[in-house]
């Protein structure tokens, strides 16, 4: 028999098995009357002190087997195995030869609680124990080979009906512990859960504030770079880039009050429409729109940021003079293209930990796409974003 384990492990759910079987008032009480259906016609029939020893032995049998059951909710050492089925089979042997082998079917609790509790070689000990001393009993009570024969018979299929049916308790109590350790570990998945459906959408928020608002300052930071350059020498183109960063700011705040109103597609408009209001923003873009079918909500919101951030990049980043974006169906749904005529960059050095492409390619591959970067030192950068739809 192996000791009690730590809380949430076999130990623990063993300790808990035994606390619902052991609690319960009609087990008691089955064993209570087991006890009582052979020990009292035993003494009854005996009379004089051996009537009183055997009612003694009696009592002790259910108080050791009531007792020891208990213990067992706290430990499962050596001691509470002597106390649950030691005591009481001692107590039955002892009884079983003062009483001529009339005590027998008490010891049928025994095997009961051997086949509820115990486990491996202390199970099969004890069992063993109960067989021969129920034999022996056999012995000293039968007066022929015939009523031999039937008392093992009889006793046999008693031993047998008890054992399955205590068997049938130990596996029901055996499905409950699982039950309540996949419910609790159910529970703890659920809030590991929680935990990380929280730390995406804080992520998507940051993210989505990158992508979006950081976007928008980044124009306005352009336009208003523009107007320290012509502030003495050209008041028109002055303030034009005024203007522009004007706008840029006022889309940074829609963006800020479309972000909190859960980023949701910008007020349904279909994705063509934004890109043509983002690129629009910027004189030194074009854009290329095949004719394509509605898209979902995430596809357009999902390219729309796409579009945003490397518009931004090749601005902030790569000093691009021209920028053309493209949108167009493929074989299973949309590609959006956004070439630049910029610095470009290694792709297989650090970039400086910039967030940008990561961010898209997060978004494509969550949508099942995929994110392709072509770029090279004095050769621009290539963005394409195929996503199925």
């Amino acid at each position: 028999m192996t000791s009690v384990g730590v809380a949430g492990g076999p130990g623990a759910r063993q300790a808990s098995r035994v606390r619902r079987r052991l609690l319960e008032p009609w087990s008691a009480l089955a064993l209570v009357v087991l006890v009582l259906t052979s020990y009292v016609p035993a003494a009854l029939a005996l009379g004089g002190g051996r009537a009183v020893a055997v009612s003694a032995l009696g009592l002790a049998f259910v108080a050791s087997s009531l007792a020891g059951a208990w213990t067992f909710e706290r430990a499962h050492g050596v001691a509470q195995h002597v106390w649950v089925f030691g005591v009481p089979l001692t107590c039955g042997a002892v009884a079983l030869y003062l009483s001529g082998g009339r005590t027998m079917m008490s010891l049928l609790a025994t095997l009961s609680l051997a086949v509820m509790l115990a486990e491996g070689l202390a199970r099969a000990v004890t069992i063993g124990l109960v067989v021969a001393a129920i034999a022996m009993g056999l012995g000293l009570y039968a007066s022929s080979l015939a009523e031999l024969a039937q008392g093992a018979a009889g006793m046999g299929a008693l031993g047998a009906f008890v054992g399955a049916f205590s068997h049938m308790v130990r596996a029901r109590d055996d499905a409950r512990a699982e039950l309540a350790d996949a419910h609790a570990s159910l529970k703890e998945r659920s809030l590991d859960l929680a935990a990380l459906a929280a730390e995406r959408e804080r992520l998507r928020i940051a993210r989505e504030i990158h992508d979006s608002v950081g976007h928008w300052l980044t124009a306005a930071h352009v336009h208003l770079e523009t107007a320290r350059a012509l502030v003495d020498a050209d008041e028109a183109g002055c303030r034009a880039a005024i203007d522009g960063a004007q706008r840029a700011s006022r889309e940074a705040l829609t963006e800020v009050r479309t972000s909190v109103q859960a980023l949701r597609a910008e007020g349904g408009l279909p994705l063509e429409v934004q890109l043509r209001r983002l690129v629009g923003q910027s004189p030194d873009a074009a854009l290329q729109v095949a004719p394509l079918g509605p898209l979902p909500s995430s596809v357009e919101h999902a390219l729309l940021r796409v579009a945003q951030e490397a518009l931004s990049n090749a601005r902030r980043h790569g000093r691009a003079s021209h920028i053309d974006v493209r949108l167009e169906p493929t074989d299973d749904g949309v590609a959006l293209t956004v070439r630049d005529d910029g610095v470009g960059f290694d792709p297989n050095a650090d970039v400086g930990g910039g967030t940008g492409l990561a961010h898209m390619r997060e978004r494509v591959e969550d949508l099942g796409g995929l994110l392709f970067v072509r770029t090279a030192p004095g050769d621009g950068v290539q963005i394409r974003a195929e996503v199925p739809a």
